[in-house]
């Protein structure tokens, strides 16, 4: 065998490799991503086993860390991972409106927790945009749950009463009964 016949199959090797682990990835990214709102615990543990620097694909990683991201919210845990950056700025130009809006809320939740709330602003402005295209409770709520923060940091009582009863009025449209579960962890993150 030739030295150039030994580095080919080297790199087929290496490819095939990869090949099956982004698979791997994928299925394990999917099956907690449909665990989720069933049982958050399991999804986050399914996550917990997947190491991010062996994750080479972008979409990939932007992918887990949104879901691990979005089931910390749900499961109540403080946001303080800057990993969220890497998401919300793959889905400024990937992925559907979903995404993008998680994404941004996400990454203005760690934003206020690091008292950068010019930034955190600037994400909810889009953010109220992208809800325009999307109707989904969770994020409206959480949208405006964010909003009363910076709000109530500023001591404008007013407008952060306005916008938890907002985030109440959206967070009260969840099914499952998850309206007291969400509000209490959210709640306690600020």
């Amino acid at each position: 065998m030739t030295f150039i016949n030994k580095i080919l199959i080297c790199i087929i090797a290496i490819t095939l490799y990869s090949s099956c682990t982004d698979k791997d990835f994928n299925d394990q990214l999917n099956q907690a991503e449909s665990l989720i709102d069933i049982n958050s615990d399991s999804a986050l543990h399914i996550l917990d086993n997947i190491n991010l620097k062996d994750i080479s694909a972008e979409s990939q990683k932007a992918k887990y860390i949104l879901l691990s991201t979005h089931i910390k919210a749900k499961l109540g845990l403080a946001l303080t991972d800057s990993t969220i950056n890497i998401t919300a700025n793959y889905y400024k130009n990937h992925g559907n409106t979903k995404e993008q809006v998680l994404s941004l809320l996400y990454q203005s939740n760690y934003l206020i927790n690091k008292s950068q709330l010019d930034k955190a602003m600037l994400n909810l402005l889009q953010v109220e945009d992208l809800l325009t295209k999307f109707d989904d409770y969770y994020a409206k709520g959480y949208h405006n749950l964010l909003l009363g923060a910076i709000y109530a940091y500023y001591y404008d009582f007013k407008n952060a009463s306005v916008a938890y009863t907002h985030a109440y009025t959206h967070f009260k449209r969840l099914e499952n009964g998850l309206l007291f579960q969400t509000l209490t962890k959210l709640l306690y993150n600020f």
